[in-house]
């Protein structure tokens, strides 16, 4: 215990968050938000949220939150806890933003190409939102590399 500016002394009590996760039980967080960002696709059609939590001695939690503008769509959710801030990182940077690009069930239909190349745009888009959200937090996530192909990794 700490004394605080009246000279009181009381025990801290950590801020606890419950992090929703789609199809799962939300996770609970004893700790602070230590980072947090958020970034939209050029059309604002997705926006990405992500943010690091302390989670007291289990470490540190990661959050991410894929939302979409389009009425009743229900946004995607994950959450993870970490032994560090790296696993964090490393839970965003693993994280593929095409798994949550909506396709309407005639993009299948192998005679609309129009409709394929508006959904790789989608996909792009989304990929850039996210890289750019990831960048601006964690500057050293730029820098990735596919390490079996040696290629920039499409996320």
């Amino acid at each position: 215990m700490s004394p605080n500016p009246m000279g009181e002394y009381r025990s801290p009590m950590p801020s606890v968050h419950f992090l929703p996760r789609s199809g799962k039980r939300p996770l609970t967080v004893s700790g602070d938000i230590l980072v947090e960002g958020s970034q939209s696709t050029d059309d604002n059609s997705i926006q990405y949220d992500i943010a690091v939590f302390e989670n007291g001695d289990a470490g540190f939690a990661a959050s991410l939150t894929c939302s979409y503008a389009a009425p009743g769509e229900m946004p995607r959710r994950y959450a993870e806890t970490c032994a560090h801030v790296d696993d964090a990182i490393r839970f965003f940077d693993r994280y593929q933003p095409i798994d949550d690009v909506r396709v309407a069930p005639e993009f299948l239909e192998p005679s609309n190409c129009t409709e394929v190349k508006t959904l790789h745009g989608d996909i792009l888009k989304a990929n850039t939102a996210y890289r750019q959200l990831l960048t601006k937090l964690f500057p050293s996530v730029s820098d990735h590399q596919d390490a079996e192909e040696g290629e920039p990794c499409l996320v």
